[in-house]
């Protein structure tokens, strides 16, 4: 069994109906509420297998999202240089700044670059493990279910193509919470 598969049999079997639990050490037998789990931590399971790519993501964006004050910081060195009557001095230290900023600004792009790619991997890999899901689903389907006009070819195709990758349009995962991720 792949590991689509298994996923799929563990993830779809629970049902989302089911709000409340029976507890057996109750002789009374109360019924305890149990709450509904949001929509993102759901894709997030389903997204499990990347974690690695979520991590490396997640940690490439909270670097970026540090450089932006560190710039801040070094322009105002930068601003304060003019205050420096010494010229020899002043000119060393407008060196040393801009090696500095511009060594930020590459570390920065290449976190960028990084986390763009840990969470467009993660991304791809979710709606290609969500076509995999829904192309199974049709295939379990009774005979009759394709003889209706909205199960035909076209509509089943369109639906694999479209439904998956509205996932990534919503951006659950990818490059909204990269952004939240760097302006913490």
């Amino acid at each position: 069994m792949s590991k689509e598969s298994s996923i799929a049999s563990e993830d779809l079997d629970e049902s989302d109906d089911e709000d409340v639990q029976t507890s057996s050490d109750d002789p009374s037998k109360k019924k305890k509420k149990r709450f509904h789990t949001p929509f993102v931590f759901k894709v997030l399971k389903f997204n499990g297998p990347e974690w690695y790519w979520i991590v490396l993501g997640a940690i490439c964006s909270l670097i970026y999202g540090a450089s932006q004050p560190i710039f801040a910081l070094f322009f105002s060195y930068v601003y304060g240089l003019f205050a420096n009557p010494d010229l020899q001095e002043q000119k060393r230290l407008a060196s040393v700044y801009s090696g500095v900023i511009f060594a930020i600004g590459f570390a920065g792009a290449v976190t960028l670059f990084l986390s763009t790619v840990g969470f467009a991997k993660s991304g791809e890999e979710l709606t290609m493990r969500m076509r995999k899901l829904t192309f199974s689903a049709m295939l379990r389907q009774e005979m009759g279910y394709f003889d209706y006009e909205a199960n035909s070819v076209g509509a089943l195709v369109t639906r694999l193509s479209s439904d998956a990758s509205s996932l990534k349009v919503n951006n659950i995962i990818g490059s909204e919470l990269s952004r939240y991720i760097y302006r913490v």
